[in-house]
């Protein structure tokens, strides 16, 4: 696996001073996993790009981490797969509490993670094998 990881090094560090151009501050984390690489972890997060081509540096195949809340104003829901996780978001969905429509990814545990930006005021309802991250 560390073979494939290290084709996409490029795409990492791209990714990350991707999301710092746009204002989304970015940490780099374990290959394959989601553990912070830097002493203080989501604290770390920045935005400049000299930082960042540094850590990566150090660190060529980091995956890239993303603080949730008003640092970078992403809320993330991390939906259990493998505990029922979708099917309870079905439910909280016909209950009322629809997801936006926001980007998708895979997480390390094969969880499904959808994120969106934040809302003041927002309502977030959570499930044993769903929760929210970065709520406001």
């Amino acid at each position: 696996m560390e073979e494939k990881r290290q084709e996409s090094v490029p795409v990492l560090l791209k990714a990350a001073l991707a999301y710092a151009r746009r204002g989304v501050p970015v940490f780099p984390c374990e290959p394959g996993a989601k553990r912070p690489l830097t002493r203080n972890g989501h604290w770390d997060a920045t935005t400049d790009a000299r930082v960042i081509e540094r850590w990566w540096k150090g660190w060529p195949s980091a995956n890239v981490g993303v603080p949730t809340g008003k640092k970078s104003g992403v809320v993330v829901l991390d939906v259990d797969v493998d505990d029922g996780g979708l099917e309870s978001l079905a439910k909280l969905e016909r209950a009322g509490t629809p997801t936006p429509k926001t980007a998708r990814v895979r997480t390390g545990e094969e969880g499904s993670t959808s994120s969106s930006a934040t809302q003041e005021g927002r309502r977030s309802a959570t499930a044993l094998d769903c929760s929210v991250r970065g709520s406001t």
